[in-house]
């Protein structure tokens, strides 16, 4: 085991300082937008609007959050990242959804054109230091104009929080893409967003170890057959042992409705 992955085996005890008794991802549901407020096209204008706080939602995260240690009330928005998670919860909700994630299939590619074109400063945290800088390697040769003025790797702990908001705020940071993982991703972008009040933050999962070699990682097929999630548990083994979460996001979400 690496020094980042020792650093990071002591996560859990970390976040239990901050458990809470009562399920908060209940609150955040309640706030994704439907499905005519914001499509993948229009979602870097809409959220620039403002200052957010953004994550996705998938039956894997749903479960995880719903059980997870820190307080997410503090995220805005909440959206859809799988097909199943959108249309499942759409009819449950009466509500038209559909599915936007933050990858290469979805809002990523205008996501990073409306910063590269309206110089928004982006800060990347999350993954491991070669993959990390891999994906920003790939991302400055991908959008010349891109303006990337900070990183860290994923792997540091609550304690460190201060000295990350520290840099992000020297770094003039307009935005902080955050990749570490359900749920530690959503407490970090919480509890960063309350010492950085003017500075956006949005979530994007294992987006940047999928995306260091190659911005596609889903072959257009599996695209539009949507088969993106079949093709993740055939491509990475270890996220097989998640199908468990599908059958409780059903049964808990059938209970919420």
């Amino acid at each position: 085991m690496n020094t980042q992955e020792t650093k990071c085996s002591n996560q859990n005890k970390d976040w239990s300082k901050l458990k809470k008794k009562s399920s908060m991802y209940e609150e955040v549901l309640a706030r994704a937008p439907v499905s005519e407020e914001v499509t993948a096209l229009s979602f870097a204008d809409w959220f620039f609007r403002t200052r957010r706080v953004v994550s996705f939602l998938n039956p894997v995260n749903y479960e995880m959050l719903r059980r997870s240690f820190g307080d997410i009330s503090g995220i805005d928005h909440v959206f859809f990242d799988g097909i199943f998670a959108a249309r499942w919860i759409g009819k449950l909700s009466g509500n038209a959804y559909k599915r936007l994630s933050f990858d290469f299939t979805s809002v990523a590619p205008p996501f990073f054109e409306y910063c590269s074109k309206h110089g928004k400063k982006l800060y990347i945290v999350g993954a491991k230091d070669t993959e990390l800088s891999a994906f920003v390697s790939l991302l400055e040769a991908s959008y010349k104009k891109s303006q990337i003025v900070g990183r860290q790797h994923g792997y540091i702990n609550i304690d460190q929080i201060t000295e990350l908001s520290k840099n992000i705020e020297q770094a003039g940071s307009d935005v902080v893409l955050c990749g570490m993982g359900c749920p530690k991703q959503e407490q970090f972008s919480v509890e960063l967003s309350k010492l950085l009040p003017n500075v956006s933050f949005i979530t994007c999962g294992g987006f940047i170890h999928q995306t260091q070699n190659k911005l596609q990682y889903y072959p257009s097929w599996v695209d539009k057959t949507n088969l993106r999630s079949v093709y993740r548990f055939y491509k990475e083994p270890h996220t097989r042992k998640r199908l468990k979460f599908y059958p409780k996001f059903v049964w808990a979400t059938l209970k919420k409705f």
